[in-house]
C-alpha cells in the first residue's frame, strides 16, 4: 500500500486526479454581503482566533491563506 501526502499537490491513479491542500474558510458560505459578519463572528468566538500559542493567528491570515491555496487547485480544475 502507498501513501501519498499532498500538500498542495496532485496525484494520478490510474488515470485518477486526487487534489490535497489546507483550506481554509473564504468567511463567505453566503456571499460576499456576509463575509464582514463572518469574519467578526468567528474572531470572538472561535478558539482558533483566541488559544493557538504560536502566536496570534488573525482571521484576515485565515483569508488570505484561503485565496492563496484556493488559486492552485483552482488552476488545476480547468
Amino acid at each position: 500500500m502507498k501513501l501519498h501526502v499532498l500538500n498542495d499537490d496532485q496525484v494520478i491513479i490510474d488515470a485518477v486526479h486526487f487534489l490535497g491542500s489546507t483550506l481554509w474558510t473564504n468567511f463567505a458560505p453566503f456571499g460576499e454581503a456576509g463575509r464582514f459578519f463572518a469574519m467578526q463572528t468567528a474572531r470572538q468566538g472561535m478558539t482558533d482566533f483566541s488559544i493557538i500559542q504560536y502566536r496570534h493567528y488573525l482571521v484576515s491570515e485565515a483569508l488570505e491563506k484561503r485565496i492563496r491555496k484556493a488559486s492552485p487547485i483552482e488552476r488545476l480544475l480547468r
